[in-house]
Order: structure tokens, then sequence, then C-alpha cells
């Protein structure tokens, strides 16, 4: 029962504050709610693994309270880059597709499907042709990914692309590259938009044949990438008319006709002054003819990587076209670290990307074995490597190339201000067999650490670990530190590495448990972990 002094209690009481959310203006709600939507546009990949898609943050931001549905309702802009088909429950049905297509109206629309064959159905199918074909005119980002049958999609709505657009910004197709045809109407060579896209900006389209012409929407391109059978040539003649590309992939398939390529064949030089990023694939030949026509902006990245059956002398030409980029991107660019990995049939250069800096990838393949690797090193003689402060190496088991070769000496030689060095230790025995290229010439004279990566270390680690210690002080060189980098416990592995006690001030440390020694500090038997 109430008395009267609680109900004036109740009656007083002020009412509950509102959440401050409640205080936000309309327009910043709606930025906070455009921008529950942007997954990356151009990268779904993760396919949303633990995480809320887009659109049901959209739909459930809308059920918090009447203000906030209406305020969603009533934006068409935050229902236009929800069309990812692969979203929209489409495999029972499309009436929630069909409802968020309303409720885009005339806004702009991003449109994204994977097709596979276990995420895919006939609804799904039908509301995406439905969409590309009367839609068309409102797409400004259209993504479509095909990974099963091609032939499973022949519709002729596939043309809507051969039909002109004001809007589309970004259009990304990729068909499988495994042989399989693709959908009959995309069988022919059409041209694209009817050669008519100006807000045009992104091309990527994979295992697809088009009319690669000198469109005006070229002229506006900031991103071409492209695999399939493309002539270079005809790529070349193209790239003429794209003077502010950022970025250009092409992949091109084996068995490419490369039309009378030599390195001194007078194709036109093709400047591309805004060119941040290169990407090529593919048979050696046609990849040379590119990067030798091409003049990027200085520190353009690289990312080369190509096969090869040719012989010595015809892979050659490669080191004299790669070592402009290389030189170009170390003038401009100081990479902390850079990694060279070495087998009887592959070649691979890499120094990783960073914020501003772009990645410099070369990976060369040979069809059987290199009979000889030293004309590979030509590329890196005399280039800008003496800033490199970290080296990753590698070798596999079997290699014949000698570490004495004086061009892979030299190469060496430039790592001057290398402090860092991460390589096996099966690896160790290989660098013990470097001779200077020329005399008094010092072996990583600035080096401080060495971490120890693969299997850990083993019953002849100490002897092996030491020996590249008496060579490196015979070379120039001495570290300071040595980490084992092993990650379990090293009891009872049979190592020990008390012997390691003769190099004075030598740190060695070990991650598990998170440990460490100085040599010479009379406790050998904490490097024994035979017990």
């Amino acid at each position: 029962m109430f008395t009267t002094s609680l109900l004036h209690d109740i009656v007083d009481r002020p009412p509950p504050m509102k959440s401050p959310i409640y205080n936000v203006p309309n327009d910043l709600l709606l930025k906070i709610f455009s921008v529950n939507t942007m997954i990356n546009t151009e990268d779904d990949s993760m396919m949303y693994a633990g995480h809320t898609t887009p659109i049901t943050t959209t739909r459930f931001s809308s059920q918090v309270c009447k203000h906030w549905r209406d305020l969603i309702l009533c934006c068409p802009t935050l229902w236009g880059p929800n069309l990812n088909l692969n979203d929209l429950t489409l495999s029972r049905s499309d009436n929630w597709a069909k409802e968020v297509l309303s409720r885009t109206k005339e806004a702009l629309l991003d449109v994204r499907v994977h097709f596979t064959e276990i995420r895919r159905s006939q609804a799904m199918t039908s509301f995406f042709f439905k969409v590309l074909d009367e839609e068309w005119r409102r797409i400004q980002y259209l993504k479509v990914t095909l990974s099963d049958r091609p032939t499973e999609y022949d519709d002729h709505r596939w043309l809507s692309i051969c039909r002109p657009t004001e809007n589309l910004r970004s259009i990304f197709l990729h068909l499988p590259g495994n042989g399989a045809a693709a959908p009959k109407p995309l069988l022919s060579t059409h041209v694209l938009f009817s050669g008519q896209a100006p807000s045009l900006r992104s091309v990527n389209i994979r295992h697809m044949n088009f009319q690669l012409s000198a469109a005006p929407w070229l002229s506006q391109l900031r991103e071409l990438r492209l695999a399939g059978v493309f002539a270079p040539d005809k790529i070349l003649a193209s790239l003429s008319a794209m003077p502010y590309l950022e970025k250009l992939e092409i992949s091109n398939s084996p068995g490419i006709h490369i039309p009378s390529w030599n390195p001194h064949h007078q194709w036109p030089k093709i400047i591309l002054p805004h060119l941040r990023c290169l990407i090529t694939r593919g048979p050696l030949e046609g990849s040379l003819m590119l990067l030798d026509h091409i003049t990027p902006s200085p520190g353009c990245g690289l990312d080369f990587g190509s096969h090869t059956s040719g012989t010595e002398e015809e892979v050659s030409a490669a080191s004299a076209i790669l070592s402009r980029y290389i030189k170009d991107y170390l003038k401009t660019f100081n990479p902390y670290l850079v990694e060279l990995l070495l087998s009887q049939s592959n070649f691979a250069f890499h120094t990783p990307g960073q914020p501003d800096v772009p990645p410099f990838d070369i990976r060369i393949e040979k069809s059987g074995t290199f009979s000889n690797m030293s004309f590979l090193f030509d590329a890196f003689l005399d280039c800008p490597l003496s800033g490199i402060s970290g080296f990753k190496f590698g070798v596999t088991d079997g290699l014949t190339f000698p570490p004495s070769d004086p061009k892979f000496s030299k190469f060496i030689s430039q790592l001057s201000s290398v402090r860092h060095m991460v390589i096996k230790q099966s690896n160790l025995g290989y660098l013990n067999l470097w001779i200077p290229a020329e005399s008094g010439a010092a072996c990583f004279p600035s080096l401080e650490d060495v971490t120890l990566i693969g299997i850990g270390v083993y019953a002849q680690s100490a002897e092996q670990v030491a020996a590249f210690l008496i060579w490196l002080k015979s070379v120039g060189g001495s570290i300071q530190s040595l980490d084992i980098g092993y990650k379990s416990d090293l009891k009872g592995r049979g190592v020990d590495l008390s012997s390691l006690e003769q190099f004075s001030g030598l740190r060695v440390h070990w991650s598990y448990p998170d440990e460490s020694y100085i040599c010479g500090s009379g406790a050998p038997e904490r490097l024994n972990f035979v017990g």
C-alpha cells in the first residue's frame, strides 16, 4: 500500500536523463549509419567471418527506435551500398532482396555477388540479372565472381555491361581461369559500355575477352587489372591513353603470342607519371616487353612474377630491364628489409610494404633448373643497397649455385648497413663459403644480431653456429646477439650450446621460456639443454 509521502516522492522524482545519443544531430547520425555500411566496396574477401554484415547492421539500427527507423528508411543512400546478394538470404526467397532494392529508390547502387556451386540459388541468379538489366544506369560499383561452371549463367542480360553508363565507377568481373568457357553472351568480343563510361576509375576483369581499344573512358582510369589472353603490344597501345593510371596488373595466360619481341624492338615508350604499383604475371618474354616500354613514376612498386623455359641468354635480358626499376625504387625509398630466396629453379627478391612505401617483388621460375644464376644478380649491381638495415636469406637443399660467385659476392658486399639478419640455421654453412669479390671487402660489417628460423636448434647447432661466427669474424664482421628462435621448451632436445661460451659478450636469447645468456659470464651450463 502506497503512503502519501511515497506517492509524493514518485511524482516529484525528476524524469530519467536521456542517453547522449538522443542529442546527436540527424546529419551526424546519418554519417554514423553510413560508415557502418562501408565494408570496403573493393574488398569483401573476408566474407564477414565473425562480423555482422553491413545490411544486418543497417537493419538492426533501424529497429532501435522510431526516430532512427524513420531516419534510416528515408535515406536511400544508406541502402544503395547494401546490395551484396550473398547477404540477402536469397537461398530461400528474394523477398528481402526486393525490399532492400525498393528502399534504395533512385540512389546509386553497389552490387556484389560471389557465385559458387554451394552459395548460389535460382533466386539469387534471377535477382542478379534483374538488377543488372533494369538498374544498370544506377550501378556505381559492380563486383561479380563466378567460381563454378560459367555456362550455368548463360543469360543475354550480361550484355548490359555493353550499354553506356554514366555512374559506374568500378567494375570487378572474375570468371574462372581453368579453361572453362565463359557465359555465352560474353564469348564474343564486345565494346564495353559502348565506349561511354565517364565516371569509370577502376577496371578489374579476369578471363573475359573484350575490345581493349582507345575508348574515351580509358583516359580517366586510375586502376587497370587484367588476366587472360591480352597481347602485350595491344596493352601498350591502350596504355598510351591512360595518363592518370596509378595501378596496373597484367596476368597473361601461358601460350600468349608475343609478337617478335626482343629487348631492342622499337615499340613506343609509354610514360605513366602517376603509376605507383605495377604487377605482371605470366611468360617472361611478355612481362619483360611491358616493363621495357613503360616508364612509371619514381619509386613505383613492382610485383614481377614470371616463368620461363628460355635459355640463359634469353633470361639474362631480364636483368637489364629489372635493374631500372630496382634503382628507381631504392633511390626513392629505403626499405627496412630485403629478402632473398634461392633454389635450383627459383629466384626471389622481396621488400615488404610499409605505410606509404609499396612492396617490391621479383620472382622468376625456370622450367627445369638454372644452369647458372650469376646473371640474375646483374640487376642489383651498383644499386643503392647500402641503406638496407635488415636481410632475410634462404636457400633450398641441393642448390649448386656457389656463394663464391663474384656477382653474388658483390651483391652481399653491397649490404654494408645490414644490422639484422634472419636465416635458417641450415643456411649458415652456405654463407660460410662466401668469398669477397674484391680484395679487402667485408661481409656484413654492420651486423649486430642474427635470428634463426625454421625447425629450431638441434644437436649440430653449436658446431654450425660457431663455424658461422668464426667465419664472420674472418671477413670483418661480428654480432652482439643470437636469437635461436625456438618457441617451445628446449629441454630434452639434445641441444648443447655451451661451447658458445668462447664468444665472450654474445647474448644468446631463446623464446621459451623468455630468457637470455651473455656468453663469457661463467655459467655455460645455462646453454646446455640436453637434460
